[in-house]
């Protein structure tokens, strides 16, 4: 994959203000894009949030982060071999900003690259059958191969086959906690492996899913993606559906959940 795609940065100094911003308590997607909106910066929004607190009526005013506070924030990331990308960023990706509230800053591990293509999810049962298993990381595989990222939560089970089946055509990984400390910790190699493949780790739990892969995905497009015979994917599916790990949509089409 290539590297990073050039556009818009955040200069060290403005990302520090944006990490400061968001830790702040009471500071929430919304009400970060409110301040940047009024004020024309985190660092401006910073100087101004003890006033507003005050105007607001507020009891007690809340501590702001440190920059000292950021920077080791952001160290601790870069030795897990992450940065920081901001909304606006080349390398943020482009589905989630269309998200109600968006992240303004997600921890990334690997290339910002696989973010650009199409995307769907595969997610289901971390003690799937070896069948289940077999389909989730055939059908990774021949998606990545038309043009799809595959995207899934790192868990054991079907998550992991699926990154397993896309790791030479571009996977993204999420994690439910921090990048410093991935779970299982079993997964800690694969994560590295889907960074150095072209791949990427982020860090914003279970919404991110939701809004990088949603499109579910048609039986018939499961037979031919496997080139399994169709009472085997029926069978699975079935397996699916009795453990409660299958979502039917319209016009036929499934999803894992």
């Amino acid at each position: 994959m290539s590297q990073r795609a050039a556009g818009p940065r955040l200069s060290d100094r403005q990302r520090l203000s944006w990490l400061r911003l968001i830790r702040t308590p009471n500071v929430g997607r919304a009400t970060f894009r409110d301040l940047i909106n009024r004020f024309g910066s985190a660092e401006t929004a910073l100087e101004m949030l003890p006033e507003l607190m005050i105007s607001g009526g507020a009891r007690k005013i809340v501590r702001i982060p440190s920059i000292a506070e950021a920077e080791a924030e952001v160290e601790t990331a870069r030795r897990a071999g992450a940065r920081f990308v901001g909304i606006g960023e080349a390398d943020y990706p482009p589905l989630m900003k269309s998200m109600d509230h968006p992240p303004p800053l997600l921890a990334v591990k690997g290339e910002g690259a696989v973010f650009r293509l199409p995307a769907v999810a595969i997610v289901g049962a971390r003690n799937a059958s070896l069948a289940g298993i077999k389909l989730a990381r055939t059908l990774a595989a021949e998606l990545g191969r038309d043009g799809y990222g595959i995207v899934s939560g790192l868990a054991r089970g079907i998550d992991t086959a699926a990154h397993q089946g896309s790791l030479a055509t571009g996977t993204i990984g999420v994690l439910a906690g921090g990048l410093d400390l991935p779970y299982p910790p079993e997964n800690a190699e694969l994560c590295n492996e889907i960074a150095e493949r072209g791949g990427a780790i982020i860090s914003d739990r279970a919404r991110v899913i939701e809004a990088l892969g949603p499109t579910p995905v048609a039986v018939d497009e499961i037979i031919r993606h496997t080139g399994l015979h169709p009472a085997q994917v029926f069978m699975v599916l079935l397996e699916l559906d009795l453990a409660g790990r299958l979502e039917r949509h319209a016009g036929g089409n499934v999803s894992l959940v």
